[in-house]
């Protein structure tokens, strides 16, 4: 620390400089270092490289032969070695070979993600990764004569030094990996005076999450609270946002590599805890998240995918978290029309449309701790927009104006949810347009209803594997149908017997009284939509279904937007999954 401290102090390097272009690079290569000390803790893997090299260089000069190493730590000695050096060394050999995807190879090498009955006494399954599995792995690693030579020592133990002094402690080569994401403090006891000696405690709290499945690294320890409270901190330092104090006691931001960070801390939490959620850098193939082998007519989706953008239909993609809405609605923006300029909204960015897109009209916003929602919302009918896209619907004052400005604001939108079904969804938008804009209810759902045309829910199983569960269109329902009417006879008291004109009368009292009943069942709980699942997955044999033939006003709706070859495809498919129904 005292070496690479020095790095920042100020010398007259002038004293010892030939010339002005030695000088000049001296400064920049000071400046460049000076740089990577501050941003690497900002999670920059290419300013971690060049802080760990740095590290590597100063102990490389001072453990000048393997005895110097093996008294730091004995790589040799499976029991002696700490299980986080063992981690890193193991992760260290994958990388050589499979870059980012190390841990995820790793873990599909030794079954890690297979649940297991060790919890709760053995009595409940989970995900976990034991200190077991650790030592099988590294003794695998020794006895395939995987030679840890000098420089891979150096290397492993100039990583320990740099996440004790700059990273995420036993996270940071984790973050580096290719997963969904990781999060800290959500496990253990905390009041740690009412506990037994076997009682696990917040100091194992690492959890990794990998194909959807959020695995417990139960070996990694913590060495107190304020490691991890300095941790949370560190993920939270990019762009300075602000100190996440006591009565700020939650905070959502992002890291240098775009991933999302939820923090919390105590008094609001009972913990301090980070969720960190990491986002592809790359475009994955909407065709490729369709297409699992594993899965029978997978092209239903695709295709519903595919006309519903291309046809402009506003849809919601719903799912839980980890179903990969996101991931989805960034695949799915290929068959947006490239002449059409586009708008994002989120929280943090994570669509990052610019960078997949680079050729094409787009403009990524978000919230800020200055900026609303709404207002960036607002901002956006100003922009030119043709198609809104909206990372997230989660609060009411974005529902409200999603909903108000759909179909003003743009052509066509699409947006994601957490709803499980498209009533929850309906009922959810219009809850928030009268909670948060004082709507009356059924007007609220009327304009529901008039902007949400579709919905496919994404989804996935104990296994990880993600599927999409049902593929829906929402049927507004004819609310300009008939009152019953009253008898038109033209009845003359003179001209027919009393006991006829008397049934004419009762007759024409009945059909008042259902006039009456038919008017208060249309103001108060007539239903105003009804809901029909286009396709569905079946679970049990894998296999996406044709459920309900399309109504005819979705697919007029579709082929109105569609090029004459687009709609002879459409017809097609329609034709090919859908005809027997019919």
């Amino acid at each position: 620390k005292e070496q690479l401290a020095k790095l920042d102090i100020d010398e007259d390097l002038e004293d010892f400089m030939i010339d002005d272009t030695e000088f000049m690079a001296a400064v920049e290569k000071r400046r460049s270092i000076v740089d990577s000390l501050k941003r690497c803790i900002e999670g920059r893997i290419s300013d971690k490289i060049k802080v760990k090299s740095l590290i590597n260089a100063i102990i490389s000069d001072i453990l000048v032969d393997n005895n110097m190493i093996t008294d730091i730590y004995n790589f040799e000695e499976v029991h002696l070695l700490p299980p986080s050096v063992k981690f890193e060394t193991i992760l260290h050999f994958a990388k050589k070979e499979y870059g980012r995807e190390a841990l995820k190879k790793v873990i599909e090498k030794y079954s890690v993600a297979a649940p297991k009955k060790i919890i709760e006494g053995g009595t409940k399954f989970s995900y976990v990764f034991t200190i077991e599995e650790l030592n099988i792995m590294y003794t695998d690693l020794l006895q395939n004569e995987v030679e840890i030579t000098r420089t891979d020592k150096l290397e492993i133990i100039s990583t320990m030094l740099y996440q004790q002094y700059k990273g995420f402690r036993c996270m940071d080569t984790i973050d580096e990996m290719d997963i969904d994401g990781w999060n800290i403090g959500t496990s253990g006891a905390v009041n740690l005076d009412f506990i037994s000696d076997d009682t696990m405690t917040f100091h194992n709290s690492a959890w990794v999450q990998l194909s959807g499945k959020y695995i417990h690294f139960r070996f990694l320890e913590f060495k107190d609270m304020q490691e991890i409270a300095n941790i949370v901190k560190l993920t939270l330092s990019y762009g300075s946002p602000g100190a996440l104090t006591a009565k700020k006691g939650i905070m959502v931001h992002q890291m240098a590599d775009m991933s999302r960070v939820a923090a919390v801390r105590p008094p609001v939490s009972d913990c301090w805890a980070v969720f960190v959620r990491k986002f592809s850098h790359s475009l994955v193939d909407i065709r490729t998240i369709c297409m699992n082998p594993k899965y029978k007519n997978a092209e239903i989706p695709y295709n519903w995918f595919k006309f519903f953008v291309k046809g402009q239909q506003i849809l919601a993609i719903t799912g839980r978290q980890s179903s990969g809405k996101t991931t989805v609605m960034k695949a799915t923006m290929e068959f947006i029309d490239a002449m059409l300029n586009i708008r994002t909204i989120e929280m943090s960015f994570e669509l990052n449309t610019r960078q997949h897109f680079p050729e094409r009209n787009a403009l990524g916003m978000k919230e800020t701790q200055f900026v609303s929602a709404t207002q960036i919302q607002d901002f956006c009918k100003k922009t030119d927009s043709a198609v809104t896209l909206l990372g997230e619907i989660a609060t009411n004052e974005v529902a409200a104006n999603a909903m108000q400005g759909a179909k003003v604001a743009s052509l066509f939108m699409m947006f994601t949810h957490h709803a499980i079904t498209m009533v929850d969804l309906i009922i959810a938008l219009r809850d928030s347009l009268v909670n948060g804009n004082g709507f009356e209810q059924r007007a609220a759902e009327k304009l529901v209803i008039e902007t949400v045309d579709v919905n496919i829910h994404a989804d996935f199983n104990t296994a990880g594997d993600r599927f999409f569960e049902r593929g829906t269109e929402r049927i507004i329902l004819d609310e300009v149908s008939d009152y019953p009417n009253l008898s038109k006879i033209e009845y003359n008291p003179n001209q027919i017997s009393n006991e006829f004109m008397n049934y004419l009368m009762l007759n024409d009292n009945k059909k008042m009284n259902e006039i009456t009943r038919e008017y208060y069942r249309r103001v108060t709980d007539r239903r105003q939509f009804v809901t029909s699942d286009l396709f569905i997955f079946d679970k049990e044999s894998m296999t996406y279904k044709p459920k309900n033939y399309p109504s005819a006003s979705l697919i007029e709706k579709i082929s109105k937007n569609l090029s004459k070859q687009e709609k002879k495809e459409f017809y097609e498919f329609i034709l090919k999954y859908y005809a027997k129904i019919a």
